[in-house]
């Protein structure tokens, strides 16, 4: 590679970097995560040469049920200290009734978010029938 060659690699770099660093900027004024996310999809997809990023609607990634592995290893994870009756229980021991009075409209990635997912794996649908 010659020097020219790298010399304007350099530049493109730098000018790279210049870009993503007022993305950024701009980014973190949007007024959600959600608005943020999508803010970076659309701009992967325009580096990638996509003119229309894939929609991905923050509910639908958010709000997709836990798989079976997920919400093992979720339901072995402690509910947070302070939170509520149950703060410090092993998810999984905490009776469904209660965690379904949780998840109203929760932020996704908030222990309210993942718990609404877990409530919604297929694992918890099989537990809630036979108990039924």
């Amino acid at each position: 590679m010659d020097a020219k060659t790298i010399e304007a690699r350099a530049k493109a770099r730098e000018a790279a970097r210049t870009w993503l660093e007022m993305a950024a900027e701009d980014a973190a004024g949007l007024p959600s995560v959600d608005a943020q996310d999508a803010f970076w999809r659309a701009l992967a997809a325009g580096a990638a040469g996509n003119a229309t990023p894939e929609p991905a609607g923050p509910e639908e990634a958010a709000w997709k049920p836990m798989t079976d592995a997920e919400s093992r290893a979720w339901g072995q994870g402690f509910i947070p200290n302070g939170f509520g009756k149950h703060g410090g229980e092993r998810i999984d021991d905490v009776g469904l009734k209660y965690l379904d009075g949780l998840i109203d409209p929760p932020k996704p990635g908030s222990f309210l978010a993942e718990l609404r997912r877990y409530l919604a794996s297929e694992r918890i649908k099989r537990e809630r029938e036979r108990s039924d």
